[in-house]
C-alpha cells in the first residue's frame, strides 16, 4: 500500500533537518547601539563599533589588495550606521554583515579578535620591546660576527635574518672580513637598507688629508679629541635610525680612539626603577637640539626619553649634551628639577655601567642602533680613515618586518 505524505508534513520536515544540520556558532554575535559584540567560545569579548566595521570591510570594492590601501570614500560611512542582517558563517570563521545600501562585507573571525582586542592589538605592537635585550651590568651583549662572504656576496638570508635580529635584540650588527673600501661599506648597509641621504651626503668618510669632511662641516667628531657617549642626529625631526663605522685604515702610529657604546634603554631603565619622577620628567618634557653651519639649521624638538605612544614602553632615547640649543622650551620653575633629572641620567649613562668599548679595526663594520645605543670614543693619536653612513629607521624597521621579525 502506497502511503503518501501532505505538503504540512513535507514542510516541516525539512525545518527540522535543516535545523539539525545547521552547526552552532562558537562565537556569538549580539547587535548594540553602536556596535556589534562578539564573544568567543571560550568567552573572549570584543566590540566592533559600527563605523569602525564599515570602514574595515576588505571586499575588492571597498579595499585594493594590490596596493594595500583602502578604496572605500571615508566620509561615505554614516554615523548612524546600522547593519541589516549579520551572521556567524557555518564554518565560524567569518562574520557576513549586510549594510542598508545593499553592500555585504565579510571579515574573519581571528581578524577582528586580533585587531579590536586592546590586549591583543598590544601585545602585537610590542613585539620590539619583547625582543629587546638589556645589556647588564658591564658585561658585552652576545653579538654574532656577520661574515661578510655570506651576507654579501652569497647573500644567505640566514645571515641577513641573524644581523637583523642582533640589532633589534642587542642594538648591534657586526660584520667581519669586509673589503676595506667605501664601496663594499655600502654592500654590506644596502642589504639592510639604502644608506639615508643628509646634508652630509649618503656614505661619507672623513680622517685623513685626502678624505676629510672637516672641510665641508664643522662637528667635533672630526677631531681626535675624546667624544662622551651621544646618539647622533637629534636636531633632526626624526634621528637617524641607524649608524654605520667602518674603520678602512690605522695608521701605525694611532694610540687610543677607542669606540664607547652604551646600552641607552638599560640606563633609562635604570633611571625608571632608581627615580620614576627623573624619568617622568625627561619623557615628557621636550628640549631642543640643533645643528647650525652657514646653509644648515637643523632644530630637533622632543623629549629625552620617548616613549611609544600606544604601549608606553621604551621608543628611543635622544641624548645629546654636545647639540643642546638654549632650554628655552622649560618653565622657569621646571629649570632646576629637569637639570637634577639630566644629570641623573647622564651619571647613569656615563658610569660605565652599560658601556663595552670597542677598538673599530679595519674589515670590521659596526653597525648600532641610535635610537638605543650611544657612542662616543677615547681620545687618539696618529690617523684613522673612517667611512659610514645613516640609515633611515623607518627603512631598516620595514626590513625587520619583510622577514617577519616583528
Amino acid at each position: 500500500m502506497a502511503v503518501t505524505f501532505g505538503k504540512s508534513f513535507l514542510f516541516h520536515t525539512a525545518k527540522t533537518l535543516a535545523k539539525t544540520c545547521l552547526r552552532p556558532a562558537s562565537t556569538q554575535v549580539d547587535l548594540q547601539k553602536n556596535y556589534l559584540k562578539l564573544t568567543s567560545a571560550s568567552g573572549q569579548l570584543v566590540h566592533a563599533d559600527l563605523m569602525w566595521l564599515r570602514d574595515h570591510c576588505r571586499c575588492s570594492e571597498c579595499y585594493n589588495h594590490a596596493t594595500s590601501q583602502r578604496s572605500l570614500p571615508f566620509l561615505s560611512i554614516q554615523q548612524d550606521i546600522s547593519p541589516k542582517t549579520w551572521q556567524i558563517a557555518e564554518n565560524d570563521s567569518e562574520l557576513h554583515v549586510s549594510w542598508p545600501d545593499g553592500h555585504t562585507s565579510k571579515y574573519e573571525i581571528q581578524w577582528l579578535f586580533e585587531n579590536l582586542d586592546p590586549k591583543r592589538a598590544t601585545q602585537n605592537l610590542g613585539k620590539m620591546h619583547n625582543l629587546r635585550k638589556l645589556w647588564e651590568d658591564s658585561k658585552a651583549p652576545d653579538v654574532p660576527d656577520i661574515n661578510y662572504f655570506e651576507l654579501v656576496e652569497k647573500s644567505c638570508p640566514v645571515s641577513l635574518e641573524k644581523a637583523v635580529l642582533s640589532l633589534l635584540q642587542h642594538g648591534i650588527i657586526s660584520v667581519i672580513k669586509v673589503p676595506r673600501t667605501v664601496q663594499a661599506t655600502r654592500l654590506v648597509v644596502e642589504k639592510i637598507a639604502p644608506p639615508q641621504q643628509t646634508f652630509f651626503g649618503g656614505m661619507w668618510e672623513f680622517g685623513t688629508k685626502t678624505h676629510n669632511e672637516q672641510a665641508n662641516h664643522e662637528d667635533t667628531a672630526y677631531t681626535s679629541d675624546a667624544l662622551d657617549p651621544h646618539h647622533d642626529s637629534t636636531y633632526f625631526s626624526e634621528s637617524t635610525g641607524l649608524q654605520v663605522f667602518h674603520c678602512l685604515e690605522r695608521s701605525k702610529n694611532c694610540q687610543g680612539g677607542a669606540t664607547r657604546l652604551v646600552d641607552g634603554m638599560a640606563a633609562a631603565d635604570h633611571l625608571a626603577k632608581e627615580d620614576p619622577k627623573s624619568f617622568e620628567i625627561l619623557s615628557e618634557t621636550a628640549i631642543e637640539c640643533e645643528y647650525k653651519e652657514p646653509g644648515q639649521h637643523h632644530v630637533g624638538r622632543q623629549p629625552v626619553v620617548v616613549l611609544d605612544p600606544v604601549t608606553r614602553s621604551l621608543l628611543q632615547i635622544r641624548f645629546n649634551l654636545y647639540d643642546r640649543s638654549p632650554m628655552n622650551t622649560l618653565k622657569s620653575e621646571d629649570v632646576r628639577n629637569y637639570y637634577l633629572a639630566l644629570q641623573k641620567l647622564a651619571r647613569i649613562i656615563f658610569s660605565g655601567r652599560y658601556e663595552v668599548q670597542k677598538e673599530l679595526s679595519p674589515g670590521n663594520v659596526v653597525v648600532i642602533d641610535n635610537w638605543r645605543v650611544l657612542h662616543g670614543r677615547t681620545a687618539f693619536t696618529g690617523q684613522r680613515h673612517m667611512a659610514g653612513c645613516y640609515v633611515s629607521r623607518t627603512e631598516w624597521l620595514s626590513k625587520a618586518r619583510v622577514l617577519g621579525l616583528i
